[in-house]
């Protein structure tokens, strides 16, 4: 190979390239961004638009379907959905993977602005989901004083300080009051003095006035004039005349209660059952979130410290982060690598049983890693749980290449030939089988490019980081082992003497190796027996081997059927393994959604929670329970609609607690909650990989009661279906509506506006913002509302004048009839269809086996005419990607074929390699099935990540077969010579791809969820076919017919240019 002749002919000029590379490569390594899983971009947009105090059904007509209708056209928009809620619309576009939501954003925006929303509706705002815009950090801020005043520090100390770290993209503040100035107006005061509350508004807005009135000149001076009269204070608030009596003047003090207050309030934070400010940080997408973090941690100090100076004591301390758990996953990752390059030099060792050429093999892993660490910072990779497993996924099999290349020089030596001549002509006589085994390993990731959905997201990290590794440890394996190979050998005449350079490396790695070797005596010491016993049952093994061998290939039809036979039924009990689409990803916290009936008080609420609180806390496996009253988080930092009887816990466990503590905690409180009466819990762990609930029906329908009436019988009787927890219903009851239906012709005949009398009955009931007191923080809202109007109920209603300024006034009751409704809490559409949807988690039952069942069950439920159902969630994801990844896997083996097929030159052999792929593929199905592992979206990476890795023991068989036959011997001395030969590089090979990859199976420390399903799958698919294959592929080789190398017969000897 050119590659090798260059490297031996400028020895020095390889050793200082490796140098540079791995210079550069620590280098990058200090560059490389750090985050928990690689950049997500999910194709979808949500659009909010809020319109405060609607109902859903008011929602629906007034902005969702406006909104749908107008957005429906967008390009490349797959999915429109919607929810309507009270005061909030979502609609959700989701956009074919691949497209350009940028473009996207901005067609959106345009087409909004030409939509004409109702005057009271608040601009649409548009949402990016992305589940690295979860907040990275949640700070609490707690001290002596009330809540108001900690909010305003909240708002204008600590939220200030940490906006302006590079990196942070914003700070939302939840919890506490918010100030706002009550005007509460005496309707009996105000209807004797002859006034109407919109005068009252009109005044407060006259009298707050600071407007520029141009500018003047006298002489050489100009002059600006401004109109100052803006108010100033809340007595100045008090002071404004409203109106007179004869001569006298009627201030607003005198019709109306003037207050500096709070507003409305409809959530409330809590830390430990403790009231508190919730400050959440959130980061840019582009931004390194264990930076970010560090920099918060470092500018909290300074913060506390100004908060030391206010005259009462305020705290402001950490109660989640992020990078926590980034850097314990990272760590983890790194570890498991570690151990796994030593177990894999361990095995070099047990197997060489000589230092110098352990230290030789063992160089590829860290110049292939470290190597690595340059390109990923070049193809702009983040260092995550993903991409360092992929590494350490790859660690085992970056020696592979520098094993067979080693051995085969060794095996020149043996024959004979000088050291250089040795490392040149071992390399070449494996260098075309060791590039095509990397090869077949680095093109089953191509495949991953047509895997759609997060699955292909996620792992496009993970196959170019094994891949760069795999390409280094390809190069190292051709270039670098060569040189060391021979500059480290014992000195013998060469024709060309190499200069003296070379002359003290070679003396140099002589010395570490002598080193090295009194270093290891009583290691050594230790081990001879262990190297004893383990060379002599390598010994035997390989007698036994090519005995049994021979018996083998004696009765080679009977063998062949008997594994077909087996792995066959093997992969049959595959179809019962359970499904999943990711495994749950233990963080040490749960959450807890509660919800009670529609209409619950926020008080109430917070009552009904901090039960729950005290019960979490009391657990002693709990460490930490924050709450969110009034509001309940999705995953992605998309809010549901603050509601007053909805409420959310994060329970923090210990440190330390395993996944059986926080199953029982889990347990625990589902037990507890799942009993009181009025009360509805889900709980969930967090989730990076889907937004849905594991199990979800849709049920389609016109009629919003026929819906309702489906939706709850179903959602009743899956309460006892097997397997389903925390079954709820979209089509829960909404809030009591009271309902004003005018009489036009009443309102005629009084000369009544009905929109006047709407805005006038919003005055009363929901108050107005008049205008604001303009502070040096912030302006402060001044509401203006009737007094008492919400504690009298609807007689206060019903006795309202309609027509405050008359000498005659008119009650609304004479003009309207009221009633009251109830709708829905929320109205759901699917591609501009009504929608009801019943959720539920899984529990103890397999995901896949689930929805099967569940779909059987719904075919035997009968639907009204018009209506349809189907099952949707994270199932539907599970079946999408199976899909993705089952295609991937088909053109993996087809691309394996390809390469081999280009190797041998045949369009047969490769055939016999490809073999290997069933018999690994059963292998893996029956690891899982002794681990307990269910079949998710890892689990089918590595199933294709094996179809690379289980060919190259095939490979190099096949390979040296072809050479000996083209030496001339028969094809059956030929293929148990290449048995013989590669028996022991087999197994080597195999060995330090499992021991590499065996603590990543061991499923410990943080993230291991995400790293054991992978490594299980590859490690048993690789013994069995390790075993299989040398066993079985010799019988195939004479069985099908090795003398068919050539399909299209005899190749001439037809003369290559050498230039």
């Amino acid at each position: 190979m050119r590659w090798t002749q260059l490297a031996l002919s400028r020895p020095v000029s390889t050793l200082m390239a490796t140098i540079a590379l791995l210079l550069f490569g620590w280098l990058a390594l200090s560059r490389l961004p750090v985050d928990l899983l690689p950049e997500l971009t999910y194709p979808s947009v949500t659009i909010r638009t809020r319109l405060p105090e609607a109902a859903p059904a008011e929602v629906e007509t007034l902005l969702s379907k406006r909104i749908e209708e107008v957005v429906g056209v967008v390009s490349h928009v797959g999915r429109i959905s919607s929810i309507s809620r009270a005061g909030q619309s979502d609609v959700v576009l989701e956009f074919g993977w691949g497209t350009n939501v940028d473009l996207a954003v901005l067609d959106i925006r345009e087409r909004l602005d030409r939509l004409r929303l109702p005057p009271d509706a608040e601009p649409p705002i548009l949402l990016r989901y992305d589940p690295s815009l979860d907040p990275i950090m949640r700070l609490s801020l707690s001290g002596e004083t009330d809540l108001l005043t900690l909010r305003k520090v909240a708002e204008h100390v600590v939220k200030r300080r940490f906006e302006v770290i590079d990196g942070v993209a914003s700070v939302h503040i939840g919890g506490g009051f918010e100030e706002e100035i009550r005007v509460e107006v005496d309707e009996a005061r105000l209807a004797r003095l002859g006034l109407a509350l919109p005068q009252v508004i009109a005044r407060l807005q006259q009298e707050n006035v600071d407007l520029v009135g141009g500018a003047i000149r006298e002489g050489d001076i100009r002059y600006l004039v401004r109109t100052r009269n803006a108010l100033a204070s809340v007595a100045g608030i008090g002071s404004i005349v409203v109106g007179r009596q004869g001569s006298t003047a009627i201030l607003l003090r005198d019709v109306a209660e003037v207050r500096q207050s709070y507003k409305d309030r409809y959530l409330m934070t809590r830390l430990n059952g403790k009231e508190i400010i919730e400050l959440a940080l959130y980061k840019r997408v582009d931004s390194n979130t264990v930076s970010v973090a560090q920099q918060v941690r470092e500018r909290l100090l300074t913060v506390q410290d100004q908060l030391d100076e206010l005259p009462y004591a305020a705290h402001v301390d950490i109660m989640s982060n992020q990078a926590d758990f980034i850097q314990q996953a990272i760590r983890e990752v790194l570890k498991t690598a570690w151990l796994g390059g030593l177990l894999a030099m361990l095995v070099l060792y047990l197997f060489l049983h000589d230092v110098r050429s352990t230290l030789i093999i063992g160089s590829a892993i860290p110049v292939s890693v470290v190597g690595s660490f340059l390109l990923m910072y070049l193809l702009e990779l983040s260092l995550n749980i993903l991409s360092l497993g992929g590494l350490a996924l790859g660690i085992g099999m970056l020696v592979d290449n520098a094993i067979v290349v080693l051995e085969s020089i060794e095996r020149q030596r043996a024959a004979g030939l000088a050291r250089w001549h040795a490392a040149l002509q071992g390399t070449i006589e494996v260098g075309q089988a060791i590039t095509a085994s990397t090869l077949t390993t680095v093109c089953v990731f191509v495949p991953l490019i047509f895997v759609s959905g997060v699955a292909g997201q996620l792992f496009n990290d993970l196959a170019l980081t094994v891949s760069c590794a795999l390409l280094t440890s390809l190069v190292v394996a051709v270039t670098l082992i060569p040189v060391l190979a021979a500059v480290s050998g014992q000195p013998e005449p060469v024709p060309e003497a190499p200069g003296p350079v070379i002359r003290v490396v070679a003396a140099g790695l002589r010395g570490v190796g002598w080193g090295m070797h009194w270093l290891a005596r009583p290691l050594t010491w230790l081990l001879a027996r262990v190297e004893s016993g383990f060379n002599r049952v390598l010994q035997r093994s390989r007698e036994t081997y090519l005995m049994g061998l021979d018996q083998v290939l004696r009765y080679r039809w009977l063998a062949l059927g008997l594994v077909v036979l087996g792995c066959g039924a093997i992969l049959y009990m595959g179809m019962f393994l359970p499904q999943a689409f990711m495994p749950e990803l233990h963080q040490g916290e749960l959450i807890v959604d509660i919800t009670l009936p529609v209409g619950t008080p926020l008080a109430t609420t917070a009552q009904q929670v901090e039960t729950v609180e005290k019960l979490a806390i009391a657990h002693p496996l709990v460490s930490q329970v924050y709450s969110s009253i009034g509001r309940q988080q999705r995953s992605g930092g998309i809010a549901n609609a603050e509601r007053e009887h909805v409420a959310q816990l994060h329970v923090r466990l210990a440190p330390g607690a395993t996944l059986a503590d926080e199953t029982l905690v889990l347990s625990d409180l589902r037990r507890d909650l799942l009993t009181r009466p009025g009360l509805q819990a889900q709980f969930a762990r967090p989730s990076y990989f889907s937004v849905s609930m594991p199990l979800e029906i849709e049920i389609r329908g016109h009629e919003l009661e026929t819906l309702r009436q489906v939706a709850q019988t179903w959602s009743e009787a899956l309460t006892s279906f097997p397997g389903l927890t925390d079954v709820r219903s979209s089509m829960a009851p909404g809030e009591p509506e009271l309902h004003i239906e005018f009489d036009r012709q009443k309102l005629a005949v009084l000369g009544l506006d009905l929109a006047d009398i709407a805005t006038l009955i919003k005055q009363h009931v929901q108050g107005e913002v008049a205008t604001a007191l303009a502070r040096a923080e912030q302006d402060v809202d001044i509401r203006v509302r009737a007094q008492n109007m919400l504690g009298q109920g609807r007689a206060a209603i019903e006795q309202l004048p309609i027509n405050p300024q008359s000498d005659v006034p008119v009650p609304l009751s004479a003009v309207a009839e009221m009633r009251v409704t109830r709708g829905p809490s929320d109205i759901r559409h699917e591609d501009l269809q009504r929608v009801a949807v019943i959720s539920a988690n899984v529990q103890g039952r397999s995901l896949g086996h689930t929805v099967r069942e569940l779909q059987h069950w719904l075919t035997q439920q009968p639907l009204p005419a018009g209506m349809a159902a189907r099952v949707r969630g994270q199932s539907a994801e599970m079946i999408s990607a199976f899909r993705s990844l089952g295609f991937a896997l088909a053109l993996a083996v087809f691309l394996v074929y390809l390469v081999l097929a280009s190797q041998f030159e045949s369009l047969f052999q490769p055939l016999l390699v490809l073999f290997a792929i069933p018999l690994g593929m059963s292998g893996a199905v029956l690891a899982l099935w002794l681990t307990g592992q269910s079949l998710n979206v890892l689990v089918c990476i590595g199933a294709v990540l094996l179809v690379g890795i289980v060919v190259n023991n095939a490979i190099v068989l096949v390979d040296y077969a072809n050479q000996c036959r083209d030496r001339g011997l028969p094809a059956q001395e030929a293929i148990r010579e290449a048995a013989a030969v590669r028996f022991r590089p087999i197994l080597m090979t195999a060995a330090t791809t499992v021991l590499g990859l065996l603590p990543m199976a061991l499923g410990l420390g943080q993230g291991a969820e995400l790293r054991a399903p992978l490594a299980i799958t590859v490690i048993g698919g690789l013994l069995v076919a390790t075993g299989l294959v040398l066993w079985t592929l010799p019988a195939a080789y004479l069985a099908l017919g090795a003398g068919r190398r050539h399909s299209f017969g005899p190749v001439p000897n037809v003369p290559v240019d050498q230039r």
